[in-house]
């Protein structure tokens, strides 16, 4: 199931702002006086949110060690994946965007292959971009983010992925003022290094539909629908496939109850099960997801 976790740590930057965005910059005036720096006006034009996500058994087998997508178990041990968004507002309404992103293994290392990362502190790719707010109102949220994602992760380094881009729609919707709705329509291209041998896109379209019983709680239903062309490089491949539009890879379906245990701090349990049409305990995994602000 990595390909979820890397998806949703994507999502972060749109889900951790959830409804609150950053003032415009100020328009220039004629006055001659000049303003001095403050860190305050730094502060006001940047957010700073956190966001952990931290994998689980899957209710057949109760271990330490992360779940393939098909179910069977994976040598790599459960992890935390930590994930730092920062968002400066530049002019307008546009943001810079800058994403580090690390992992801690929580299970067993020792069942690692030679030449696999087992350190305590792993290092996970990064984003560089920029945001445009559309709209900003507090009850209806429209933005666009492109990204530039540096592969600083032994997953894609050795897949031998150069770079890839990021371009992502998101829309975050008070239905009323306890549901709100949180939607992402993302494409991924990834670009390989030349002794790669296939190609690679990704399309996914993601919703999350939030309700807040009060200060404390709420809960959540998310659903994900993850498309992609994948092919080798070489036309006379055996395994070419002339197509030039995305299929299905898989879809997510996911509940949780979250608790806030101070303000802007949210811990949220979730159990989560991989394509809805065949529901099997190998597939239902559990998990938490921790998300903050300090800025």
């Amino acid at each position: 199931m990595k390909s979820f976790l890397l998806l949703l740590l994507v999502c972060t930057q749109a889900y951790a702002q959830v409804i609150e965005t950053i003032p415009s910059a100020p328009a220039n005036t004629t006055s001659t006086t000049v303003s001095s720096f403050s860190w305050e006006k730094i502060k006001a034009r940047t957010r700073l949110n956190y966001f952990n996500f931290a994998t689980g058994p899957n209710l057949k087998r109760m271990d330490n060690n992360e779940t393939l997508d098909d179910g069977t178990q994976d040598i790599v041990p459960t992890a935390m994946y930590h994930s730092l968004n920062l968002r400066f507002r530049t002019v307008g309404a546009l943001d810079f965007v800058m994403t580090p992103r690390m992992i801690t293994p929580m299970g067993d290392r020792k069942e690692l292959r030679p030449g696999m990362d087992d350190n305590a502190v792993m290092a996970d790719d990064w984003d560089f971009g920029g945001q445009y707010t559309f709209i900003a109102k507090p009850t209806f949220n429209y933005a666009h983010i492109a990204t530039y994602r540096v592969p600083f992760g032994n997953k894609h380094r050795r897949e031998l992925v150069d770079r890839f881009y990021v371009y992502q729609q998101q829309v975050n919707w008070a239905i009323r003022p306890e549901l709100r709705l949180l939607h992402w329509t993302q494409f991924s291209y990834y670009d390989y290094d030349n002794q790669a041998k296939n190609v690679r896109h990704r399309l996914l379209f993601r919703n999350i539909l939030n309700y807040t019983f009060n200060d404390k709680w709420n809960a959540q239903v998310g659903y994900e629908l993850d498309l992609q062309r994948r092919n080798p490089k070489d036309s006379a491949n055996e395994k070419y496939r002339n197509q030039s539009y995305l299929k299905r890879y898989h879809s997510y379906t996911s509940v949780g109850v979250g608790y806030s245990p101070v303000r802007n701090w949210t811990i949220l349990p979730f159990i989560r099960t991989l394509d809805e049409r065949n529901i099997r305990t190998e597939t239902t995994q559990l998990g938490f997801m921790v998300m903050g602000r300090f800025i």
